[in-house]
């Protein structure tokens, strides 16, 4: 659904937050959506929908558990551009509470 609507805002909130819920419930789940293409998707949609503050809350999120989940979806959110599409969301986005909290454990999560 990103891919088939690249441009479409509620779309990617949506997505980006249902890998949240996913990778949040379930470490093995979190791993296994970062091996299959969920990381580069969540950095697309960080990328294209970067006014609205709601899709980079829970792509932070969705990163956020995924670097906690395993060491090489940690390795992929770094190659692939994750923190600095996370320091992007913070300092657009400095007065989402949310966003900040979750980008900050992000952040934190990317380096451990």
């Amino acid at each position: 659904a990103l891919e088939a609507h690249p441009r479409v805002t509620s779309v990617h909130e949506r997505g980006c937050r249902a890998l949240h819920y996913l990778a949040c419930a379930c470490a093995e789940a979190a791993a296994m959506a970062a091996e299959h293409g969920a990381v580069e998707a969540i950095v697309r949609s960080m990328a294209g929908h970067s006014t609205a503050a709601e899709v980079q809350t829970q792509a932070c999120g969705a990163l956020y558990y995924m670097a906690g989940a395993a060491p090489q979806a940690r390795a992929k959110i770094n190659s692939l551009g994750g923190g600095a599409a996370v320091l992007d969301a913070l300092r657009a986005h400095a007065g989402s509470t949310a966003l900040q909290s979750l980008g900050q454990m992000c952040l934190s999560a990317m380096k451990e």
